[in-house]
């Protein structure tokens, strides 16, 4: 799955109705465009993001017209997570995820990778990782990572940061600039309607809502908000997504970017690995109590506490408080892992399709 840098007509505008009519050639060509820009992968320096995604109670919105929604005033049931992702490619970046507050020991979960080495940290714990292997159980370096930046993706280009390789089944241009265009799959995966709207002025497209009509995700759909260029990036994105899985209101979230920027050498401070005696330069105010280095098959339980000493749990116990952070957390990894489906399914959808 590979990305690019978006084009931008003029920046610190955002985008109004007014717009003159689009014929399909011309939908079709921006389409396609746009498919290929999401393929070349340029930032154009290290990437700085935030947003935060809750849960929330959307019944009826996503077949309400977008006007008609107001995002202030959608319920959400305070499940909130926040996500800070700085990254400059796969082997440079850190994802920081501040979870729902229950207690300080599950209170946040970091992971990163500096080239040869990665770490993922807790509240008090520090693990170790080489990132040249799979993940260890319990601690999922590589596909968080492939998470979040499918998230900050969708951001950028709606369903198109997944589709990009494949060409739709047809394209309609609607009435009041509004055009459609279709992805078929016999598969179970189903098949994908995406609805958007043409602005003349920024010589562009805007996707608006995208549905996946039959198979086993039928009903599953994606509402994006507030396309503007970002003043801090200079990129098009949109502020919000609402994301629905099927008819169960519970696994509905809304995901609202908070903050983007593109500059040179940001990571530096991220990545820095944690030490005991040091802690964390971006978590300055929490003291590591233990480290254990996974990078080692000859003692994977064994850790080192803050005092200096080393003790060795047994398999039992770091099994038992691996599912203790996993119930702690297991809201704000949902919250991750579905606000990334839009680009996961959706990429999987359209690679079987072009089969």
């Amino acid at each position: 799955m590979s990305y690019s840098v978006v084009l931008v007509f003029f920046a610190g505008a955002s985008i109004h109705s007014a717009v003159s009519a689009i014929d399909t050639a011309s939908l079709s060509s921006w389409l396609a465009i746009e498919q290929e820009r999401t393929s070349q992968n340029s930032w154009g320096g290290d990437v700085s993001a935030e947003w935060e995604a809750d849960a929330v109670d959307a019944q009826g919105l996503l077949n309400r017209p977008l006007s008609e929604i107001n995002i202030p005033d959608i319920h959400l049931l305070n499940r909130k997570s926040s996500f800070t992702l700085a990254f400059h490619d796969f082997s440079h970046w850190r994802l920081n995820i501040d979870l729902p507050k229950t207690d300080e020991e599950s209170s946040f979960m970091d992971f990163a990778r500096n080239g040869n080495i990665a770490w993922k940290l807790t509240p008090t714990w520090l693990v170790l990782l080489d990132p040249s292997k799979p993940s260890p159980v319990g601690h999922p370096l590589h596909e968080y990572f492939r998470n979040a930046t499918a998230v900050l993706q969708s951001f950028r280009f709606g369903a198109l940061a997944a589709i990009n390789t494949s060409t739709p089944s047809a394209i309609k241009v609607l009435s009041n600039n509004q055009w459609q265009a279709n992805w078929n799959s016999s598969n179970a995966e189903g098949s994908l309607v995406v609805e958007g709207r043409w602005d003349e002025r920024a010589s562009r497209g805007f996707i608006e809502t995208v549905r996946i009509t039959s198979g086993d995700r039928a009903g599953t759909g994606w509402r994006f908000f507030d396309w503007h260029v970002d003043a801090a990036s200079n990129l098009w994105v949109a502020s919000h997504i609402l994301e629905f899985h099927g008819a169960k209101d519970d696994k509905s979230i809304l995901i609202s970017l908070l903050h983007l920027s593109v500059t040179a050498n940001v990571l530096d401070l991220h990545v820095r690995t944690p030490t005991l005696s040091q802690g964390d330069v971006l978590r300055s105010n929490v003291k590591i109590i233990s480290m254990t280095d996974l990078r080692d098959p000859m003692s994977p339980n064994q850790f080192v506490l803050s005092d200096g000493t080393t003790t060795t749990v047994t398999q039992s116990e770091m099994d038992e408080f691996a599912i203790h952070m996993k119930t702690k957390s297991k809201i704000a990894v949902w919250l991750l892992i579905v606000g990334a489906t839009s680009a996961i399914v959706l990429l999987r959808l359209v690679k079987r399709s072009a089969t």
